[in-house]
């Protein structure tokens, strides 16, 4: 075993697994699947970009951990049964918190409207599974959101301003 790392303290050790590497196949999108025009360019595989199962976990945020000798990544894992979709504009949000299976409403929602320095403005989510949040709008933010099971999830939102008003037409 390999003492060079420690897990976290104060939070609980949910797994430890080794998995063979060699094994490990790309990510990459599924046959089939077009994504044009996706903000991602998640298009063709990167080489050390891999998938490793981790199996169904409880809804929360997961910090998964890899070690391969001395060496050492970290990332950030979502799970949960909701999606946020979202609709910005120039002063205000709007988030539909929605079932990924059935597509119901998801009340109760926990969300907070980011720009990725702070937390611009939060609420929760009403009976039909909306939130409307006010504050003008930066050109690229975050909805981190929380739902009554515990799943975390995120949405990324792009504004542009408009131009048409100042064009002039001759």
């Amino acid at each position: 075993q390999n003492n060079q790392f420690s897990p976290l303290k104060k939070y609980p050790l949910v797994e430890q697994f080794r998995y063979p590497l060699w094994q490990a196949k790309p990510v990459e999108p599924q046959q089939g699947v077009k994504l044009e025009g996706a903000s991602s360019n998640f298009i063709s595989p990167q080489p050390g970009n891999i998938y490793i199962p981790l199996g169904k976990q409880e809804p929360g945020l997961y910090l998964v951990e890899a070690m391969v000798g001395g060496y050492r990544a970290t990332t950030v894992v979502f799970v949960s049964d909701t999606v946020a979709l979202s609709k910005v504009s120039g002063n205000e949000l709007l988030v539909w918190t929605a079932g990924k299976k059935q597509g119901e409403a998801k009340p109760g929602s926990e969300i907070l409207w980011t720009d990725g320095l702070g937390v611009m403005t939060r609420g929760v989510t009403d009976d039909s599974g909306t939130l409307q949040l006010q504050h003008i709008s930066p050109e690229r933010s975050y909805i981190l959101g929380k739902d009554a099971e515990g799943g975390v999830f995120v949405s990324e939102n792009f504004f542009y301003e408009s131009e048409i008003y100042n064009t002039r037409l001759y």
